[in-house]
């Protein structure tokens, strides 16, 4: 039963990780343009912080849900991310 669930939970979460790939990237692109835009103007510097810290934590989850994948891995499975 346990090992039915781990290759449930593989597979959906190995099925969800291209689109949030694609989520966070965008969120990333975002970002760094909305980054862009605020040295450019000059007058909204404040929230300069918050959207690093958004975007570092965007890329953190495309690291470590690939990690995750990883490490949920059934042990007859081989798996290659790229």
């Amino acid at each position: 039963m346990r090992k039915n669930m781990n290759y449930i939970l593989f597979h959906l979460l190995l099925s969800l990780r291209g689109i949030l790939r694609i989520v966070c990237k965008i969120f990333i692109l975002l970002e760094i343009i909305s980054i862009i835009m605020m040295f450019a103007d000059k007058t909204s510097v404040r929230y300069l912080l918050p959207l690093l810290v958004l975007g570092i934590i965007s890329w953190l989850i495309m690291i470590y849900y690939d990690k995750l994948l990883f490490k949920i891995k059934p042990d007859d499975m081989e798996l290659y991310l790229s």
